[in-house]
């Protein structure tokens, strides 16, 4: 819902942009609908955390795209409500729910796919320069406490990407 109607609004967080960040607070509707967009998808990281974890208990190997995480605010999977100074006491620990969930339950195995700037440039030309460093910094600085973390470069060729993750996952089983 946020996602589809976020461009109609002059002012949202500069985290949220992903093109062109802006430096003005959050409109008031934008605020509201944010804290409901984050509770939803609350609601539904939970939901697929225990889902993930009962089959994983069941032996399926479970392979996510994303993982929850709180430790990088504003970014990736992160809790959305940070960037809302306003939002409720209640509705901050609501969300935080799932994150904790999260930590409780690691993955197994968390492949970061890192890039230099020139490549993410090239990849989302109308992201913000600035924007994408920092998720570039960010991503760096996720630990994922619990679970095995392997940096993988994804300037190489698609070939060598593939042939690396293939190599870290059947490692594991």
């Amino acid at each position: 819902m946020v996602p589809v109607i976020a461009p109609w609004f002059k002012a949202r967080p500069k985290s949220i942009a992903q093109g062109k960040s802006s430096r003005h607070p959050s409109e008031l509707l934008y605020s509201v609908l944010l804290m409901v967009w984050a509770t939803v998808v609350a609601i539904e990281k939970r939901n697929k955390l225990l889902a993930a974890h009962r089959g994983a208990r069941r032996g399926l190997i479970v392979v996510a795209d994303r993982y929850p995480h709180s430790e990088e605010l504003d970014f990736n999977d992160g809790p959305l409500l940070a960037q809302l100074r306003k939002a409720p006491l209640w509705l901050r620990r609501l969300e935080a729910g799932p994150y904790a969930l999260a930590r409780r339950l690691p993955p197994d195995l968390v492949i970061k796919l890192t890039v230099t700037p020139e490549t993410a440039a090239r990849r989302e030309p109308d992201m913000d320069p600035a924007v994408a460093l920092q998720r570039i910094d960010a991503l760096q600085r996720l630990t994922f406490p619990g679970a095995r973390v392997v940096s993988i470069n994804a300037d190489q060729p698609l070939a060598e990407v593939i042939r690396a993750i293939k190599r870290e996952v059947w490692g594991l089983l």
